[in-house]
């Protein structure tokens, strides 16, 4: 298990606010409309993912997540009433895209699938943030995304033996390589070395386009 740390900022707060009143391209609503409508419901809202992390870093993001603690299916009510456009809703992943255009538009699935999933499932501790809408509070669910964050560091939240279950998601050593065109540096040599045989291995083996893109930044 790994000890989560809790923040409090009046200055991440205000940036925090920036992002609520972000209107949404394709929904012509702010991200504060669509957090408030599921409030109204009881649902617990939280931001989430490299959102948390590009604030820190004082980067601009319009790569909005949000987690809640609703099933997907209770969410398509609040869509129908509010005229969202909702286009793409997956029950069995508890996913929803609240918008018509994915990646462009706001998304949201249920915690218990995208956070409150075993560590090897979790991402590296400078992604695994999240941010209580309800109470202004910073989440830092790995206990050292902050430290890492402020020194560049990629630091995974899933312990070293459980890094080959973590490569089995191959979405999670892809978003390693994104890291370190970001200027991250891998926190321990161990892990670098992992994730270069893992990428040699997809590259060569299985014939991966992307992995074989990554390699070249090594």
């Amino acid at each position: 298990i790994r000890l989560s740390r809790f923040y409090q900022s009046p200055e991440f707060t205000k940036e925090i606010n920036k992002i609520r009143n972000y209107k949404i391209p394709d929904m012509g609503v702010t991200v504060d409309d669509v957090v408030q409508s599921l409030q109204k419901s009881n649902i617990k809202v939280f931001l989430h993912g490299g959102l948390i992390r590009d604030i820190f870093l004082g980067v601009k993001s319009t790569d909005i997540d949000l987690v809640f603690d609703a099933d997907v299916s209770k969410i398509v009510p609040i869509c129908q009433e509010e005229g969202y456009p909702c286009a793409d809703i997956m029950i069995r992943e508890q996913y929803i895209n609240f918008g018509k255009d994915k990646g462009a538009s706001l998304e949201g699935s249920n915690l218990k699938n995208s956070y409150l999933v075993p560590l090897y499932a979790r991402e590296a501790t400078v992604n695994d943030f999240s941010y209580d809408l309800q109470n202004d509070i910073i989440i830092d669910a790995g206990g050292h995304g902050l430290q890492d964050v402020l020194y560049r560091k990629i630091r995974l939240t899933p312990y070293p033996h459980q890094w080959k279950l973590w490569a089995k998601d191959w979405k999670k050593p892809f978003r390693y390589f994104k890291l370190i065109q970001k200027g991250f540096k891998s926190k321990s040599t161990d892990l670098l070395y992992f994730v270069i045989i893992f990428a040699f291995f997809q590259a060569i083996f299985l014939n991966s386009y992307p992995f074989k893109k990554w390699i070249v930044l090594l």
